[in-house]
C-alpha cells in the first residue's frame, strides 16, 4: 500500500470512529424504569450514553477512544512516523472490535426489544479499516 492510500485509509478510520460517537447505536423498545405508573418508552442509545458490560461495564465513548488510539497509531506506523510494535495497535483495535460486535448483535437476540442505529456500524467499519492500515505490507514480506 502506498504511503497516500495508508493516509487516506488510516483518515477514514480516525474520521469514522469520531463520526460515530453522537450518531444513534441502537434503540431499546419498551424500555422498563422502576417508577409505578410510568408507561413504556424508548430509550436511544448513543456513543455518549450506551454502554456495553462483557466482564465489565464499558461506555461506548470508551471503546472508540480505545480504538482511536489504535487507530492513530496504526496510521503513525504505516506512515513511518513511529515504529511501535504492532500488539500495541492490535490490542485497543481488537479489544474495541470485540465489543463493538458483541454490540451489534445484542438486537438479534433480543426479541424486537432492540433495534440497530447507525453509530455502531461507522465505529465498525472504522476499526475494520484501521486493521488495514495495520496489516503488515506485503511486499514489505517479499523482500521487494
Amino acid at each position: 500500500m502506498t504511503r497516500a492510500n495508508t493516509f487516506i485509509i488510516g483518515s477514514v478510520a480516525i474520521l469514522a470512529l469520531i463520526i460515530s460517537i453522537p450518531l444513534e447505536w441502537m434503540t431499546l423498545h419498551n424500555a422498563k424504569m422502576n417508577f409505578p405508573g410510568l408507561f413504556s418508552q424508548s430509550l436511544v442509545l448513543t456513543g455518549f450514553n450506551g454502554h456495553i458490560t462483557i466482564l465489565a461495564p464499558v461506555p461506548f465513548w470508551a471503546l472508540v477512544l480505545l480504538g482511536l488510539v489504535g487507530a492513530v497509531v496504526a496510521l503513525l506506523n504505516g506512515l513511518s512516523i513511529s515504529s511501535l510494535p504492532r500488539i500495541v495497535v492490535l490490542v485497543p483495535l481488537l479489544l474495541s472490535l470485540l465489543h463493538v460486535g458483541v454490540a451489534l448483535m445484542i438486537p438479534h437476540f433480543s426479541d424486537g426489544e432492540a433495534t440497530l442505529g447507525i453509530g455502531g456500524f461507522v465505529a465498525f467499519i472504522g476499526l475494520a479499516l484501521a486493521l488495514e492500515v495495520n496489516r503488515p505490507q506485503r511486499d514489505a514480506q517479499l523482500g521487494r
